[in-house]
């Protein structure tokens, strides 16, 4: 089965390859031999859409301690 992986050469080059699921290696673009790394999940949610209701009420009240942060204190 091939997938994507994320892999890094002994030059620091971190590179996205096609390759076999049981393959550990890949050789990158500048000659090198690249191990196969482990990467974070490239996603966000949307916390204005309403589908994630902790993450809308977090958004809300990070906007709100925001907001007076940059209020003025001493309003007519």
């Amino acid at each position: 089965m091939i997938r994507v992986y994320d892999f890094k050469c002994t030059q620091g080059h971190v590179f996205e390859e096609f390759v076999q699921a049981q393959d550990r290696e890949a050789t990158c673009h500048c000659g090198s031999t690249a191990k196969r790394i482990v990467s974070p999940v490239r996603c966000a949610l949307d916390p204005l859409s309403g589908d994630f209701a902790s993450a809308t009420k977090q958004w809300a009240k990070h906007r709100e301690e925001e907001a007076k942060k940059h209020t003025p204190s001493d309003a007519w």
